[in-house]
């Protein structure tokens, strides 16, 4: 990948935008689009899991489900 470092002056322009943003040259031909990294804040108040605790316990007592060799004969039959 390359990486390209953007000087303060550009930075101003892109900062507190939301959502994403069309990079395009002078004859309007898109070049690339920019998503913004959410900053370090924004993460911690993040959820840890969209799943609960509870949910994931119910999850694993569940019974059920088929061996890595079942699924793989299955497949290999098709």
């Amino acid at each position: 990948m390359t990486r390209i470092t953007i000087d303060a002056s550009f930075w101003t322009r892109l900062n507190n935008l939301e959502g994403p943003v069309e990079f395009c040259d002078e004859s309007g031909r898109t070049l690339g689009y920019f998503h913004s990294v959410a900053t370090p804040e924004e993460i911690d108040q993040l959820p840890a899991s969209l799943i609960s605790d509870e949910e994931l316990e119910r999850r694993r007592r569940e019974p059920g489900g088929r061996s890595l060799d079942a699924i793989l004969a299955d497949l290999e039959r098709q």
